[in-house]
């Protein structure tokens, strides 16, 4: 191959050089619309040349450098249009990855808020058995602390507290 950027090499070279530099080929000169093509060409030679392994880990690296030339929509159109991709072990196995990670995400910012939303409920639940219902200020300042610290304390204070302006005057919230 010769010198100069990747991008400017013609995609035939890529195309018919070794498996190695294969999944390089979509970097080449190629234009939007031939991206569904080129990556025909080289699933077909990793079908015919490459062992089963090989393959996967040439088209992981072929998806993943796919994100060096081409917006998130483009990878995503053609990933869509091209079902023999979505069928892939490596795209399978990287689809798989991304949602145990958003969902491990989902799962901790889920608990988070979760926590923030039970102890506000505490709060009033105790503080209105005690102090009555709140006024609508009240319910307004709790909601807005998302401080669950804050909300562990208030929770002990309503023991001392004797009404909601001294809970909340314990916090200088309102």
């Amino acid at each position: 191959m010769q010198e100069g950027a990747l991008w400017q090499h013609p995609v035939e070279q890529l195309l018919l050089g070794s498996l190695g530099i294969l999944p390089m080929a979509p970097l080449a000169t190629v234009e939007p619309t031939q991206l569904p093509s080129v990556l025909r060409r080289v699933e077909e030679r990793l079908r015919q040349e490459a062992s089963p392994t090989s393959a996967d880990e040439l088209w992981a690296a072929t998806y993943l450098l796919l994100g060096l030339r081409y917006d998130d929509r483009t990878v995503s159109e053609v990933v869509t249009r091209m079902s023999w991709l979505q069928e892939s072990s490596t795209y399978q196995a990287i689809r798989r990855e991304g949602l145990a990670e958003g969902r491990a995400v989902g799962q901790l910012e889920g608990r988070a808020e979760g926590r923030v939303d039970t102890a506000r409920r505490f709060i009033l639940d105790l503080g209105s058995d005690k102090f009555g219902a709140p006024s609508q200020t009240t319910t307004s300042i709790l909601e807005s602390i998302s401080d669950l610290s804050i909300l562990e304390r208030l929770h002990r204070r309503i023991l001392t507290a004797s009404t909601w302006a001294e809970l909340l005057a314990s916090e200088r919230l309102g």
